[in-house]
């Protein structure tokens, strides 16, 4: 809290009440989830008005607005995402006018993911965006009309070390690196493991821990030794696989990017 503007979020009484006593005379600020069709944290627009009224009795908690997530978009195809966005938009819409005739001041309206993201924030309603893929983008974003090959901006450096066949290559990485997703909340969206990039003909058919299977489906100059990028289909948990990241632009490395939030490099004490 002494070093940035922190927020907090609830849909629930019960972790207010903790913190509500450990914060004493200290003030934090808050913002109420609401549940726009993820099914995943969050209230209903006509539920946050009960539970803006039941945290009232906290002197010690700020509220400020109130955000959503409608990560559902991800379970649909890209004809969806106009759909989900405007329900997005209506869900939040409703939950800031009742929250307004209940008598709270709604300073924020805030959403984000990355395919409503166009569109969400052409709404007057919608005062804060947060989306995080953008940041990359990567194979599932391109499914979902969000984004085009040429903008994913993370890929996997890997080295031919096999061709067991024919028709088949074997890359040195594998799930510890590019991850198993395939795409979110019950669809696939995506065709292999990640798109080989400037290789149609290539697909990511299976992943082990350490190496990845890759089809030949055309012709291919690709031999032993040879390196080439693949997109990930999800870039966020590929980004945390590792300790660093390599940026370069234009075939020169420009520098290395340390990945700090991982967690794993703190020692943990049991005193």
């Amino acid at each position: 809290m002494k070093q940035c503007e922190l927020f907090v979020a609830f849909d629930n009484e019960i972790p207010a009440i903790e913190l509500s006593k450990k914060l004493g005379t200290n003030t934090i600020n808050y913002q109420i989830i609401i549940n726009s069709g993820l099914n995943r944290f969050g209230v209903s627009p006509e539920e946050s008005v009960n539970l803006y009224n039941s945290l009232q009795k906290y002197p010690n908690l700020v509220f400020k607005g109130i955000s959503t997530h409608t990560g559902q978009v991800y379970g649909f195809s890209k004809d969806h995402v106009n759909e989900i966005t405007e329900k997005e938009i209506n869900i939040m819409t409703l939950a800031k006018n009742l929250l307004v005739e209940n008598g709270a001041i709604v300073e924020f309206v805030a959403t984000g993911t990355t395919p409503t993201f166009e569109n969400a924030i052409k709404s007057k309603e919608i005062t804060v965006s947060r989306p995080g893929n953008y940041v990359f983008f990567d194979a599932i974003q391109v499914a979902l009309g969000a984004a085009e090959e040429k903008d994913c901006a993370l890929t996997v450096l890997a080295t031919v070390v096999s061709h067991p066949s024919e028709d088949l290559f074997i890359l040195d990485c594998g799930s510890k690196c590019l991850g198993l997703d395939q795409g979110a909340h019950g669809n696939s969206l995506t065709k292999g493991f990640g798109i080989v990039k400037n290789h149609p003909e290539l697909t990511v058919i299976g992943l082990s821990e350490e190496v990845a299977k890759v089809k030949k489906e055309g012709p291919t100059t690709l031999k032993i030794g040879d390196k080439i990028e693949i997109i990930p289909n999800h870039s966020c948990s590929a980004a945390n696989m590792t300790n660093y990241l390599i940026g370069h632009r234009a075939g020169t490395i420009e520098k290395i990017i340390e990945v700090d939030i991982r967690g794993n490099s703190r020692k943990i004490s049991l005193n």
